[in-house]
């Protein structure tokens, strides 16, 4: 299902909530598959499987791989990706469902400097309580 919701709508890569799951960060099955597009946000049913293109930035569009013939985001970049989104009211992030332990406090600290000041801000109040010696 993957492959064929990839071919849709080109440029992307699977991120968010989809990419967190396959990663074993998020403990829930998503809804939807979410993907990040350079072009505008649309959104597809296949085969009774929504499918979600979310806009982004060209200047965020990097941080993924191909894995079994798709672009997968990192689980760092994933993460990053529904951070920004939640900063921006465009999703939610619910700390309760994600291992935030799994992912590497220096990669995400990285990829936060080509995000905007406010995303690297609301990063940093996630991630102090959970890190000792932030």
């Amino acid at each position: 299902m993957e492959n064929m919701a990839a071919q849709l709508y080109l440029p992307n890569y699977l991120s968010f909530e989809s990419a967190l799951a396959k990663h074993g960060i998020l403990n829930l099955i998503p809804y939807a598959l979410t993907f990040a597009t350079t072009r505008k946000t649309k959104k597809y049913t296949l085969q009774k499987q929504e499918i979600e293109f979310r806009q982004i930035s060209s200047e965020l569009f990097f941080g993924y791989e191909m894995r079994n013939g798709i672009y997968i985001a990192s689980p760092e970049k994933a993460f990053m990706d529904q951070v920004y989104f939640a900063t921006r009211g465009k999703t939610t992030l619910d700390l309760d469902e994600l291992d935030i332990k799994k992912l590497s406090i220096k990669t995400l600290k990285d990829l936060s400097n080509k995000f905007p000041t406010y995303v690297r801000s609301y990063l940093n109040d996630i991630i102090k309580p959970i890190v000792k010696n932030y």
